[in-house]
C-alpha cells in the first residue's frame, strides 16, 4: 500500500479533484476547515482503478504542510482525524438523503493517517461520465474557511456558464450555515458572503461577484457571476518545486523577496 509523503506528492506536482455535482451539493453536516481540506485531499487520489474499500495513507508531516498547519500540530491533525466519521446530506429531487461518507483511522508511533471512503460515496468520485467539477487541491489549499471552499466549489460547476442563481435556503444549506446564524441579510452578506468572496478572488482560479435576487422586495436568493483569473497560479504551471511555494500567497511572495534580497547583499 502506498503512503502518500511530501517527496511523492512533489513529482505528482498537482492535486485533481473530481466530484459529482450532487455530492458537492450535499451538505457536509458540521465538517471543519481542516477536515473539508483533507477530506478534498484524500478524494484528489482516487482514480478510476482504485478498488471499493481501498485504504489510503497518508505521513502526517505531509498533512500538516500540505494543511498549512504548522510541523508540530499532531494534536490537532489527530482530533480532526478521529472527528471525520459522519455522513452527508445528498438532495436528490425533493428528498434528502443521509450516507455514510469516509472513514479515518490515526495510527499512533507510526505518525499515519489513514482514509477509506465508504462504498456508497466512492462512485460519486470515480470515472464520472456526467453532471461533475473538477478543480485542483491548491485553489483550496489556502482558503481559511469552510464557507469560502463549499462556496468556491459550487461557483466552480458554473465557471464556464459564467453565471448562477441561487436560493438563500440552498446556499444555507450547501453551506452548512448553522441554523438561526447570520438571520438578517446584511449580516450574511458582511459576514459569510464578502469575506468568502474577498478570499477566492485573492486565492483561487475564479473571481466571483454577486447581486441579491429579491421576491417582491424580499431577498431570497443571489445570482452569482464567476470569471476565470489566473490568480495567484494556474494548476498547470506548477512545478514539482514549487506546491506550496510563494506564488499561492502574497505573504508568503513578500517573504521570499525579502529573502532573495538578503542573499543578493
Amino acid at each position: 500500500m502506498n503512503t502518500f509523503s511530501m517527496p511523492q506528492e512533489k513529482e505528482r506536482s498537482k492535486s485533481l479533484i473530481v466530484k459529482s455535482n450532487d455530492l458537492i451539493e450535499s451538505n457536509l453536516k458540521g465538517f471543519t476547515l481542516v477536515q473539508t481540506k483533507l477530506l478534498n485531499l484524500a478524494i484528489s487520489k482516487l482514480t478510476p482503478e482504485t478498488p471499493i474499500g481501498h485504504w489510503f495513507d497518508f505521513e502526517a508531516s505531509y498533512l500538516l504542510e500540505k494543511l498549512n498547519m504548522g510541523e508540530g500540530n499532531h494534536k490537532e491533525l489527530r482530533k480532526a482525524t478521529l472527528d471525520m466519521l459522519r455522513g452527508v446530506e445528498v438532495k436528490q429531487g425533493n428528498k434528502i438523503m443521509q450516507r455514510p461518507l469516509i472513514v479515518t483511522d490515526y495510527i499512533m508511533g507510526e505518525g499515519v493517517v489513514r482514509f477509506r471512503f465508504d462504498h456508497d460515496v466512492q462512485p460519486f468520485l470515480v470515472d464520472l461520465k456526467e453532471r461533475f467539477t473538477k478543480y485542483y487541491f491548491e485553489n483550496i489549499q489556502r482558503l481559511s474557511s469552510t464557507y469560502a471552499i463549499r462556496l468556491y466549489e459550487l461557483l466552480k460547476q458554473y465557471q464556464k456558464i459564467g453565471k448562477r442563481d441561487l436560493s438563500l435556503d440552498d446556499i444555507r444549506f450547501y453551506l452548512d450555515v448553522p441554523v438561526g446564524s447570520y438571520v438578517r441579510f446584511n449580516d450574511f452578506k458582511r459576514k459569510v458572503l464578502e469575506i468568502s468572496q474577498r478570499e477566492i478572488n485573492q486565492k483561487t482560479d475564479i473571481s466571483i461577484s454577486f447581486d441579491p435576487l429579491k421576491t417582491g422586495r424580499k431577498i431570497t436568493g443571489i445570482t452569482f457571476y464567476i470569471n476565470s483569473q489566473k490568480r495567484p497560479i494556474q494548476p498547470e504551471e506548477i512545478q514539482p518545486d514549487m506546491i506550496g511555494g510563494f506564488d499561492e500567497c502574497e505573504e508568503e511572495a513578500i517573504k521570499y523577496i525579502i529573502k532573495y534580497c538578503s542573499i543578493s547583499k
